[in-house]
């Protein structure tokens, strides 16, 4: 499978299962992956760079990116929750969220373009991993469809940064 290709597959698979918001959550996923590629690069300059000025603006704008990872993912639920119709049916949730399965996709794929540029040994099993994530990814879906399972709760429920003041008052 082309790492390249993968979300535009799993996404032609999603899409029977949610066609009303189909559109927009390609595009959500499509902004994951733009942000998982800005994490990955901001994580080999943070372990590359020796200047402790640039190392902490650096971290900075990693928290930015992981806040914007995490809000993606809760959109991507939230955009699915509502199109879905078996979400609060009384059946086991799924063990992870579509947004999250999408986001380890993304940096599933990453990992495949970067072992494969950079002709590493492990290219194959990160391949291998990739394609059992899309495999269980479907048999997820198959479930969604039939009503054997539901979404979990929706919401990345992450915070990077200040914290609202209720939570901020009782630590």
């Amino acid at each position: 499978m082309n790492p390249d290709q993968v979300m535009v597959e799993a996404l032609r698979r999603l899409q029977p299962l949610v066609p009303a918001c189909a559109a927009e959550v390609a595009a959500l996923a499509d902004r994951l992956g733009e942000v998982n590629a800005e994490l990955w690069a901001l994580e080999d300059e943070a372990r590359s760079t020796d200047s402790d000025a640039r190392l902490a603006s650096v971290k900075r704008s990693i928290d930015d990116r992981n806040q914007r990872r995490a809000d993606l993912v809760s959109q991507i639920d939230w955009a699915l929750s509502t199109a879905i119709a078996a979400h609060f049916a009384d059946v086991a949730p799924l063990t992870c969220s579509v947004g999250g399965a999408l986001d380890r996709l993304t940096v599933a794929a990453l990992r495949v373009r970067t072992l494969l540029a950079a002709g590493d040994e492990r290219a194959g099993f990160a391949l291998r991993q990739l394609e059992d994530l899309l495999q269980a990814m479907d048999a997820d879906w198959s479930d969604l469809r039939a009503g054997r399972r539901r979404l979990p709760q929706p919401g990345a429920l992450k915070r990077y940064g200040a914290q609202p003041e209720a939570l901020s008052e009782t630590r």
